[in-house]
């Protein structure tokens, strides 16, 4: 499975998306694109929230491979392709490295999603 593919220059804040085995295993780790991203930052008061959607799926294809992927409407961003049976847990994962601004500066994860696959029949 891909891990870790990273444009030549790094953003100054990035969300990836992370699949992890039941056992903790981390088996994708992939950078969100940009084009996925809302336009402009989401700012938060402290101690508010705010839930925003990411277009992901988990499916079988007519082949049987399990993928895992993001519908910009138009066409598929691929995270992996080779998703075997098993427990996984999903999350997502933010991180702001801009120091130039005034804002928050860190990472932050979200609580993890259970995903079963199971074989396609």
């Amino acid at each position: 499975m891909p891990k870790n593919r990273q444009n030549e220059t790094e953003p100054s804040d990035t969300l990836r998306v992370s699949l992890k085995s039941a056992d903790g295993k981390e088996l994708v780790t992939e950078n969100v694109p940009r084009r996925f991203l809302p336009a402009k930052p989401v700012k938060l008061a402290v101690g508010k929230r705010e839930t925003v959607e990411l277009p992901s799926h988990l499916f079988h294809t007519r082949i049987g491979a399990v993928c895992l992927g993001l519908d910009s409407g138009i066409g598929w961003n691929w995270l992996t392709f080779d998703v075997p049976p098993g427990k996984y847990r999903l999350s997502l994962v933010y991180e702001c490295k801009q120091k130039d601004t005034a804002g928050w500066h860190g990472k932050v994860q979200t609580e993890a999603v259970k995903v079963e696959v199971k074989s396609a029949k």
